[in-house]
């Protein structure tokens, strides 16, 4: 359960940079932190999150407490608002961002290459991801090598 809310964690922030934008009418020019966010979680797909994160979650849900029936997880994610996401994320990226940090951010996504950035973020992520590990792994064996040569020279 805990490694399904870990994966959770980093599918919603890889989501929340890359998640691939909807094309929309122009939107008015967000005078509020609050308005700028909530402009840029709709352009990156972000605002959505929620709910694809509870669906893919869903399954390890009811891995994880298989003696409920189906009927029980459709109830629960009929309770799920996404909008709640998306009020998480409002406080986070306004401490992290000005205003007008935003509102370049939103242009930058509107433009050709933000829109690469976000179709493209979700494989870089993965890959990245998967070049970490590797390189824990690399760096868990070089320790354990070490540590037995240090053992070994303790005992000798």
């Amino acid at each position: 359960m805990k490694k399904a809310v870990g994966l959770a964690s980093a599918l919603v922030m890889t989501l929340s940079i890359a998640a691939f934008a909807r094309a929309q009418e122009p939107a008015p020019i967000p005078g509020t932190k609050e308005e700028a966010v909530r402009e840029l979680t709709k352009i990156t797909g972000a605002a959505s999150l929620g709910r694809m994160v509870m669906d893919q979650m869903r399954e390890a849900f009811q891995k994880s407490i298989p003696d409920m029936p189906a009927s029980f997880w459709d109830n629960f994610m009929a309770e799920v608002r996404s909008e709640e996401m998306e009020d998480m994320l409002v406080p986070i990226y306004s401490k992290h961002f000005t205003l007008d940090e935003l509102k370049q951010l939103i242009v930058f996504y509107k433009t050709p290459l933000g829109q690469k950035v976000i179709a493209e973020m979700p494989v870089v992520m993965k890959e990245c991801m998967t070049a970490g590990e590797e390189w824990g792994r690399k760096i868990g064996d070089r320790a354990y090598r070490k540590a037995e040569q240090q053992r070994s020279k303790t005992k000798s």
